[in-house]
This record gives structure tokens, sequence and C-alpha cells, in this order.
């Protein structure tokens, strides 16, 4: 029995052994996979190994593809000499047409999914309210300091067609020099708000219209 075990531990030594030494091992489940082991990197790649995600020894990583995550991602530095370091950043959204040509709520989704959002009101004072701060913090807007762009678009044919963005709780809104302090938006104007989370359950919004 003592040799049957020290033939079974010599055996797995050899195993891991092999699995270092081969490099590339392919494992077969409806789609190929690969990943190897050196002394300084570590491989993966799916199909072959032209397209490689890399981490070395220091822990950076690499890929030779297009890196997407489809959950949240955090950049973060502990130190000053720990710097984040951006290379053609582009920033995407949605355009979206909200219905209603008078009253009108917008949800925290129809701020933080869309670049531009219109609406086209059909009377001469409609109102489009904003979500609660609450609902914008829990969707797009996690820590003091975060902010969404939005530039929000009156696409009446008629300048009489206006409407009045309404704040909601937790909501401030700072209407730049030159914006009317009602705020309103008539047909063919755009107005450009920045949220900004400032903490406290907070939310204020930076409103300024081009005519």
């Amino acid at each position: 029995m003592k040799n049957k075990r020290s033939s079974c531990v010599s055996l797995t030594v050899i195993i891991c052994t092999l699995i270092i030494t081969l490099g590339w091992v392919y494992l077969v489940n409806g789609t190929t996979i690969g990943a190897n082991i050196t002394t300084t990197n570590f491989y993966a790649s799916t199909s072959n190994v032209s397209n490689v995600f890399i981490v070395d020894s220091s822990g950076n990583a690499s890929t030779t593809g297009t890196f997407i995550v489809s959950g949240s991602a955090s950049l973060a530095t502990t130190t000053s000499t720990k710097l984040v370091t951006v290379d053609g950043l582009k920033f995407t959204g949605a355009t979206t047409t909200v219905s209603g040509g008078g009253a009108v709520t917008l949800t925290a989704g129809d701020i933080c999914d869309n670049a531009i959002l219109r609406q086209s009101p059909t009377i001469a004072a409609a109102s489009t309210t904003l979500p609660a701060a609450t609902a914008l913090i829990d969707d797009c807007l996690p820590s003091v300091g975060s902010f969404k762009d939005l530039l929000f678009r009156n696409v009446a044919g008629t300048a009489a067609s206006s409407t009045y963005v309404v704040a909601s709780t937790g909501i401030t809104i700072l209407y730049a020099s030159g914006t009317s302090a009602t705020g309103a938006i008539k047909g063919g104007e755009d107005v450009l708000m920045r949220f900004i989370y400032t903490g406290t359950g907070v939310v204020e919004v930076i409103y300024n219209i081009f005519y």
C-alpha cells in the first residue's frame, strides 16, 4: 500500500510538469479554448493563438483584440504616482425620442442610456420632469463627482411648442448665464444638461440652452 501511494504522488507531479511544459492546452466544449503558462506570463485564447489575453508577472494585462467589459469597471489609483492613461477614448450613446406632447416624466434610463433625447411638445407649455436623484445615482452616477452629459432636443416644428424641464426630488438645476430663468426650450432649440452627483443624495444639473 505504501508503494502505491508513492506512485500516485509521483504521477501527480509528472502531470503538473507536463501541463506547464506543453504550453497551450486545448479543451473542446463547443469552442476551442487554450491557456499557456510560462515563467513570466499567463496567456488565454479562444479558437486560435493569434488573439490572446495576456497577464504578465507584474500584473499588467493586455490583449491583441478588443477588450470588452459587459458589467461595471473601475479604474482606481492608490498613490499619486499611479496614473490612469487613456488613449483614444470614445464615448458612445443612443438617440431616443420620448413619447408624449404634454406632460412627460423621464426615467433614469432615458438619461443614463442616451446621448441625445428628443421630444416633440404639442402645446405651448409642456413639462418634462426629471427622475429623482436617487434613481440617477443608482443607474449611472455611483459616486460623488460622477457625471453624465445629455443633449435634450425639442424637435417640434414651431417655436411656440415649448417645454419646461422640471426638477424632481434631490435635483437642483443650475441655469447657465444667458439662459432663461424658466429654462423654457422652444421648438427647434437644444439644451445641454450635465448631471453631476455632488453628494448627500443631491444631483445638480448644469443647464445651458442653445438657440
